[in-house]
């Protein structure tokens, strides 16, 4: 292996390490956006059965002041019958109050209803209320984490970045820019190792003047197929 394919390969190596460790940073801000996306849809499940809930306490507490009115209603119709001396007026006002008494036992059933239904919102309410204080302690935990491996990845690639420089000034510019334009292109790799007569970037059969010239050639050589770097590993001689 040449001088120039051992240069290419480190600088290879430091670059698809930048390109990862700046694929990882870019990363951290969706976990982050997903962990504030559940915690805000766990919030607000809970705040909707507290507003659930609470409407049926509400909804009964009308209830109860509606058979308080009609309870009042009877007491009036009540009294009138003890002031009429009329046979057809004291039966009309009778006809009221069954009638109310009736509408009341309705609503006390739905106020029944609604109590159970209350007292099973508080219980559900309750539980809800328990799971989201434990995922928001899981979620301050995950985005403390995410902080920290902000600050590890930030520094390590400012370390790579170093690093990635270096290798490129042990490397001529025309094959560096040559380097460049097929690492732009191809995305993954520039310079493949040749494997059993095999260009591993894109598995294109080589010919074996291309073998040939990778192995012995001071020139770079390159894929006849994909355009990229070949190269034999030492130990294939």
């Amino acid at each position: 292996m040449s001088d120039l394919i051992a240069s290419l390969l480190i600088l290879q190596d430091r670059d698809q390490r930048v390109t990862r460790l700046t694929a990882d940073l870019e990363h951290i801000p969706v976990d982050e956006a997903a962990l504030t996306k559940k915690l805000a849809t766990q919030t607000a499940r809970y705040e909707q059965l507290k507003t659930e809930t609470r409407k049926l306490e509400t909804d009964r507490k009308k209830l109860e002041l509606e058979v308080q009115t009609k309870q009042a209603l009877i007491a009036k119709y009540k009294g009138q019958q003890q002031q009429t001396r009329k046979n057809e007026e004291f039966a009309a006002l009778n006809h009221e109050i069954e009638r109310a008494e009736q509408e009341i036992v309705t609503l006390e059933d739905q106020e029944l209803d609604l109590m159970a239904r209350y007292d099973q919102g508080l219980k559900v309410t309750a539980t809800e209320e328990a799971a989201l204080k434990e995922f928001q302690t899981k979620v301050t935990h995950a985005q403390a984490e995410l902080t920290k491996k902000r600050a590890t990845l930030e520094k390590e690639l400012e370390q790579s970045l170093v690093a990635r420089t270096e290798a490129e000034g042990k490397v001529d510019e025309l094959a560096l820019r040559r380097y460049r334009r097929i690492l732009a292109s191809k995305k993954d790799a520039a310079i493949v190792p040749i494997v059993h007569g095999t260009c591993t970037g894109c598995h294109f059969k080589l010919t074996s003047t291309a073998i040939n010239n990778a192995k012995s050639s001071p020139e770079l050589v390159a894929c006849d197929n994909c355009g990229r770097i070949i190269y034999c590993p030492d130990s294939q001689g």
